[in-house]
């Protein structure tokens, strides 16, 4: 439904827009591009390239995310696919605050702080999972996933 709130209603118009979505989905296919040249043999100085670009794309989501739920409210919960997204641009954040805890703390010993690099890999491999908002319009593929 649209918002009575005129602030709200410019949201929800933004967000609905077809141009906005398809922007998006552009921007998840560069995402998962970008995340499919990383590699552990890269140099240090790509290795920091692509790790810029990953950072912009999380918070390039983090703001499609808020946008959404400015437009939406509390009914943004009510999409399973807000809801999988919200999941997913989550683990985003968890993995950009475990980066610079492990950047801020690389010269403790701490076994718990050692982890921290695996855990962030872990996250990163979630943020594959916003291709399958590429599927939200087929519907038989969508009750599959």
């Amino acid at each position: 439904m649209q918002p009575t709130n005129s602030f709200r209603l410019l949201f929800f118009q933004l967000v609905s827009n077809k141009i906005f979505e398809i922007g998006i989905g552009m921007i998840i296919i560069a995402n998962i591009v970008v995340m499919c040249i990383e590699d552990d043999d890269l140099p240090k100085d790509e290795d920091a390239l692509l790790s810029q670009i990953n950072l912009i794309f999380s918070y390039l989501f983090i703001g499609e995310m808020l946008l959404k739920f400015v437009a939406y409210g509390r009914a943004y919960f009510l999409s399973a696919w807000n809801c999988f997204d919200f999941f997913v641009v989550s683990a985003s954040i968890l993995d950009i605050i475990l980066i610079y805890t492990s950047k801020s703390s690389s010269g403790g010993s701490s076994s718990a702080i050692s982890i921290l690099p695996q855990i962030a890999r872990i996250f990163r491999v979630l943020r594959i999972t916003r291709l399958l908002r590429m599927f939200k319009r087929f519907k038989g593929l969508q009750k599959l996933i």
